[in-house]
């Protein structure tokens, strides 16, 4: 591939003692062109527009890391998990969103998919949920790698505001129309202020603004979830349940995008330290039979044991312990994670 030439990128710095770097590329989807150029170009800007530095307000000093969204002028068509390992891998990132595009009628039917590579995480794996008591720790991975959504109409009129992204041109200011200067192939985002977000392009270094109003006429699973799940791995995790929430709430999102995205809204909470005893029985009550939800529900009851009095902690211990032997048969034989979490959640 002509890194050079096609691999662009569309980042949101923070400051140079930030984290490692986390991100995702979206190429070219597949199909009749520039429609696919179109569609990938949307869904690109829709995950690169919920990138920050950290909450506002932010008591806790939070820093997320650098944020990054590339795109790729090529088609990716993937054969094999392996592929998608090895694409991550040479664009340096953590995520990958792929799919295939058809027209029908005034809209465009949009198939895709997001994996996140385990062989493509970063070496302290953010996205794996881990609880540690002193020697002693249980983790907890995503669901799946891999996630596919039902097939999207969006606007075809919408859509094809936008070409590529090095192909946006910005204006010197807030507004409209403008045709100023060209983005160019890799630009910084500075601030993003509703339908208006500041950038810096690279190497002129010109700063100015770029009009996005359409993006938020074109909602659909396949970005919100991709840009939650970029925000998980960056431990952005309000921002992360806000967008799995957001999956959650549409009723036409698929059951197994659903619960998936229910999930993990509600890690994203228990790992931003909330108290989600009643989301997760909740969760337990809708899918009784999801062995994940199971495991994430124990894992939030752990935590809150972890942090409740001597007294009150060794009893949620017990109860942690009987439900995890209670449902055992639920496991492959020898699953680490029954050994790992008796280890951890003994009174």
């Amino acid at each position: 591939m002509r890194r050079g030439l096609l691999l662009g990128a569309l980042l949101l710095m923070a400051s140079p003692a930030a984290a490692q770097n986390h991100g995702i590329i979206v190429p070219m989807f597949d199909g009749p062109q520039p429609l696919g150029s179109n569609v990938a170009t949307n869904l690109n800007l829709q995950v690169w527009r919920t990138l920050r530095k950290a909450p506002y307000p932010n008591p806790k000093g939070l820093n997320f890391g650098n944020g990054i969204v590339r795109y790729n002028l090529e088609v990716f068509r993937p054969e094999a998990s392996v592929d998608v390992s090895r694409y991550a891998a040479w664009a340096e990132v953590q995520l990958v969103m792929w799919g295939e595009v058809r027209p029908l009628g005034d809209g465009v039917v949009v198939q895709a998919f997001v994996a996140a590579p385990s062989e493509a995480a970063l070496s302290s794996r953010p996205e794996v949920w881990k609880i540690r008591r002193d020697a002693n720790v249980v983790s907890l991975d995503l669901p799946r790698r891999i996630f596919d959504f039902a097939p999207v109409v969006l606007d075809r009129a919408l859509v094809q505001a936008f070409q590529t992204p090095d192909a946006l041109r910005m204006c010197s200011a807030k507004q409209t129309p403008c045709n100023d200067f060209a983005v160019g192939a890799d630009w910084t985002a500075l601030k993003q202020e509703g339908n208006w977000a500041e950038i810096v392009n690279h190497p002129a270094e010109t700063r100015g603004f770029l009009y996005l109003p359409t993006l938020d006429r074109l909602q659909n699973d396949i970005s919100d979830f991709a840009a939650a799940l970029l925000s998980y791995h960056r431990g952005d995790f309000g921002q992360a349940n806000r967008l799995f929430s957001r999956v959650v709430s549409r009723e036409s999102s698929q059951s197994s995008t659903r619960q998936d995205a229910a999930a993990l809204a509600a890690i994203s909470r228990a790992r931003a330290g909330e108290d989600v005893t009643a989301a997760f029985a909740q969760l337990e009550r809708d899918e009784p039979d999801s062995l994940y939800i199971f495991q994430a529900a124990t894992m939030a009851r752990l935590d809150r044991a972890l942090r409740a009095d001597p007294v009150a902690r060794s009893k949620q211990l017990s109860a942690i312990s009987s439900a995890v032997r209670a449902n055992e048969g639920l496991f492959e034989q020898g699953d680490p994670w029954v050994r790992q979490m008796l280890a951890v959640a003994q009174p």
